[in-house]
């Protein structure tokens, strides 16, 4: 069976998004995994508390980084939910709200493993 999720991280993607510099690919990366814990306790928050507009810019402002740091999966699931939030689509959020902060986890994970 072919695996068709996307890539926790991609290096040649997370490479081309820097220009070519490996030192810059390396300073994004690391700027995410830093900001990351605050973005998944601020979303978890926001969404337990039911702040859709605040949710929406925290979701909107992860997905600009992980534009530029290489990380499809989390990419994705942000930029999903942050289409259903912008639309309103706040009844059928649980599970994209969980699937948002696996992939957190994920490249959290893939990091320490990786990285040390």
């Amino acid at each position: 069976m072919i695996d068709l999720a996307p890539q926790v991280i991609d290096n040649e993607l997370a490479l081309e998004q820097a220009g070519g510099s490996l030192e810059l690919a390396r300073e994004l990366f690391a700027m995410l995994l830093k900001e990351l814990p605050q973005f998944e306790c601020g979303i978890r928050a926001k969404f337990q508390s039911r702040e859709w507009a605040r949710l929406q810019q925290s979701v909107h402002k992860l997905t600009g980084a992980a534009i530029y740091c290489g990380v499809p999966a989390l990419k994705f699931s942000s930029e999903r939910l942050d289409r259903k939030l912008k639309r309103g689509l706040i009844d059928d959020v649980d599970t994209d709200v969980e699937h948002l902060l696996k992939e957190i986890r994920r490249v959290q994970e893939y990091a320490h493993l990786r990285l040390g």
